[in-house]
Formats: C-alpha cells, structure tokens, sequence
C-alpha cells in the first residue's frame, strides 16, 4: 500500500502536533545514529520542544559538545537565533506571503476590468478615474501585448523554418531528380557489345557510306 502524501503545513490540533513530533523526533534521532554507525562521523543531534523543559540530545550531552566545539566560530554562529530574532523571521515571512497575496488579489482585479471592458463591447475604462487603477491597467496591458508579440514572433520563427525546408526540398529535386543519366547501352555513340565491336548508328552522311563501301571491297579475293 502507498504511503499517504505528507502535507507540510501546521498542525493545528495539540496532541497529534505533540504525537507527530516525537515520531519525528525519534526517527531523527535513530537517522543520526545510523550515520555516525555506518559513515564513521561525528555527528550529535539537539532537539528542543516547547513542552519540554530540556532539550532531546543524541549521543550524550559532553559528546555532543565535544562535536560543537570542533566547528569554527563562524559556522556556530552562522544560523544561531535567539527569541526575538526567531519571531523577526517569522513575521518578516508572513509580510512576504501577505504582500504576495495582495499583488495577485491585485491582478485579478485589474484583469476583471478589463474582460469586462472587452466583453461589454465598449471601453468601460473611460469610465475609471482612479489614477492607480489606470497605472495598472497600462502595466497589464503592456503585459498583454509582450505576450502577443512572442506569440507572433515563434510563430514567424517556426514559419521561416518551415518554408525553409520546403525551399531544400524542391532545390534537391531540381538536382538529382527527372533527369538520368546515358547508360552505355543506349547512349548517342551505339550500343557496345561484349566483343567491343562499335556498331555505328544509321546516318546521312554519304562520305560513311563511302568508307564502309572501300573497307569492303578491299577485305574481296582478287584470286576470285
């Protein structure tokens, strides 16, 4: 059987909040574990709950100080937050996600009064006197016609090239097809026998007449 999807968002609900996170806590542990084992690190794990007064720590306390120690300075300090600075992250998090929200309620909005402009058959923006929607309408626009033009623009492209293999196409025919070439057979000079004995093609040239009339006479028996 598949195993479910996690969905990684908060748990709302105390006491399955509190049973997820000693499953994980204790599955973190035993990874950790494992990877010192196999891998031969050092390795320490340091896990504090809020509902515990003492921090989980894997292997023992001075070991896992021992490992802390050996870090530089710098990397200690890298990621070390206290309270105050923990809740700043969160809340700055939260603006980000707010300020997100907003630009797309924002669009969606803009948008709306536009399809509404183009689906009522008139410009209804004339109607609109509020500067930043105005602002907003020309950016969307501007978006809009960016999108057009790459559109246009690919299928130009992908139009060029196609008229492009059609123009190889018919050049390599003119080429190499409709015409063959003379075979030695039934070329313009006769046909050549396997004795290599030419024999000429009819003509109108009474001088070749001629030339075969003396070869005869001469190959005649005058004994005869």
């Amino acid at each position: 059987m598949a195993r479910k999807k996690l969905r990684l968002s908060y748990i709302t609900n105390d006491s399955a909040r509190r049973a997820a996170f000693n499953k994980s806590r204790n599955s973190l542990m035993r990874k950790v574990s494992e990877l010192s084992t196999l891998c031969g690190v050092d390795a320490c794990a340091i896990v504090y709950a809020p509902h515990d007064q003492q921090p989980s720590i894997w292997p023992s306390q001075p070991e896992a100080h021992r490992v802390l120690m050996r870090l530089p300075e710098i990397e200690q300090r890298m990621r070390q937050l206290n309270q105050k600075c923990f809740k700043e992250n969160q809340i700055e998090q939260i603006n980000d996600q707010c300020k997100k929200l907003k630009r797309q309620n924002r669009y969606m909005e803009i948008n709306e009064i536009l399809n509404q402009s183009l689906g009522a058959g008139k410009c209804l923006i004339t109607d609109v006197h509020d500067h930043s929607v105005i602002g907003d309408l020309t950016w969307l626009l501007d978006e809009k016609k960016k999108e057009v033009e790459c559109k246009l623009s690919k299928l130009k492209m992908v139009n060029n090239l196609a008229g492009g293999d059609q123009y190889v196409n018919n050049h390599m025919m003119m080429e190499g097809g409709g015409v063959s070439p003379p075979s030695y057979n039934e070329g313009a000079l006769g046909d050549v026998n396997n004795n290599n004995d030419v024999q000429m093609m009819p003509t109108d040239n009474p001088y070749v007449h001629m030339n075969d009339i003396n070869t005869s006479m001469k190959n005649i028996d005058l004994n005869d």
